[in-house]
Parts: structure tokens; sequence; C-alpha cells
């Protein structure tokens, strides 16, 4: 095997490319004395430089921090948050859509707690969602649930609404105990409606009206009337 004198090596090549990328890349440790909208006025050994967020730093600076400043050319760009001396809260900031891709588990734990903001939608898409912790909370203007299979295991579950609406094919409702109280009118519109009890059926009203357009049967071993 013969090389061509004229080619280039490509290690040589590589080294040449990465010299013309760092050419005139100026770092510096700053502290951030103001900031302005997207810009942040940094004092930096140079003097103060105004810098912009570069992609790569998520973290949003804040006054008094330490920041990691890259001067290229006429440009000036925060590349890192290297410290902070107040305990304030981190706030990271992405000015653009984000695409996540895991090809394994993603585990968010948080020791206190997790809160999820969407201002237009908020979508959980996974085979697999568990969302568990002593307290879960879901505030939206509008939640939407789909799923073939939905099961609910509580030791208390409550709903509170000014209208509920649920349709289903079956219905089927199992409790040792079942009260319901209804302040204005209750409807019902049935095909057929079959009542078993099995000790005592009591109906109480002020008045009572028992309407049939063809025929009324009481069966009984002993009938009271009055």
């Amino acid at each position: 095997m013969t090389l061509d004198p004229n080619s280039r090596d490509p290690l040589t090549m590589n080294n040449s490319m990465r010299s013309e990328l760092v050419r005139g890349l100026v770092h510096s440790i700053g502290e951030v004395e103001r900031c302005d909208g997207e810009r942040f006025a940094v004092s930096t050994p140079d003097g103060i430089r105004f810098a912009e967020v570069a992609v790569s730093c998520l973290v949003v600076p804040e006054i008094g921090d330490s920041v990691l400043v890259c001067t290229h050319d006429t440009r000036v760009h925060v590349l890192a948050v290297v410290s902070r001396t107040e305990p304030a809260p981190l706030t990271l900031r992405i000015g653009t859509s984000v695409n996540i891709d895991i090809r394994g588990n993603l585990i968010v734990h948080a020791d206190e707690s997790i809160i999820m903001i969407g201002n237009r939608e908020a979508q959980l898409r996974a085979p697999k969602i568990e969302l568990s912790g002593n307290s879960v909370d879901v505030n939206a203007d509008n939640l939407t649930l789909a799923a073939r299979t939905c099961h609910w295991l509580a030791d208390a579950l409550e709903s509170t609404a000014r209208v509920i609406k649920q349709s289903a094919d079956f219905w089927s409702v199992h409790a040792r105990t079942h009260h319901r109280r209804v302040d204005d009118i209750e409807l019902v519109r049935a095909g057929h409606v079959d009542l078993k009890v099995d000790e005592i059926l009591n109906v109480a009203s002020t008045h009572t009206i028992m309407q049939s357009r063809e025929t009324i049967r009481i069966d009984g071993k002993l009938i009271q009337v009055g």
C-alpha cells in the first residue's frame, strides 16, 4: 500500500479544523452584576461584558452567580453557572421545543414535590406510567383520560363537580352500604325496573302517585291499607 504524498493526514486535518474552531476563543470566570432580559452584565477580569446565555447553558444565571464566559470575536456567551452563593432555586430555561429520546427508563425523583404545568397542553405517553407519592395533584382547565382499562384503588374516593355526565353500556355498583341524597328532583327513565329487597321496602312521602296504563298487581300474604 502506497501513500499519496499530496494527500493530507486525517489527524492533521482534524487538528487544523479544530484550530480554526477554537481560534479567538477566550474563556474567563466572571460574576453576574445585572440581568437585562436575555442579556447579562458580567464582571470579568477584562471589565464588564454583556453576554447572552449559550444554548448548552440550561441554568438561568442570577445576580451574584459565578459564571464561565466565552468570548469569540465580538460575541460573548455564558457557558455555565459555576457557583451560586445564595440558596436560590435553580431555574432551567430552554428557548425552544425539546425532544428527549431515552432508550431505557426515565426516573424522576424529588424529595418534596413534582409539579408539571402546561400553558397549552401536557401529555404523558408511555406503555406504562406510574404516579406515586404521598400527594399527587393534577390541576388543569381540561383533563382527558383515555385507556382501554382503568382501575381506581383507594381507601377514600371523593369527586366534586357542578355537572357530572357518565355514559356506559354496562354499569355495575356493588357496595355493602349505599347512601344517596337528592335535594331537588330525581328522574329515572328505564325500559324495565326490577327491585328485589330481601327484608323491608319502605316508601314514605307526602304524596304518592302510582299510575299504570294496564295492570297494577299487589301480591302478598298480608296486605294492609290505611
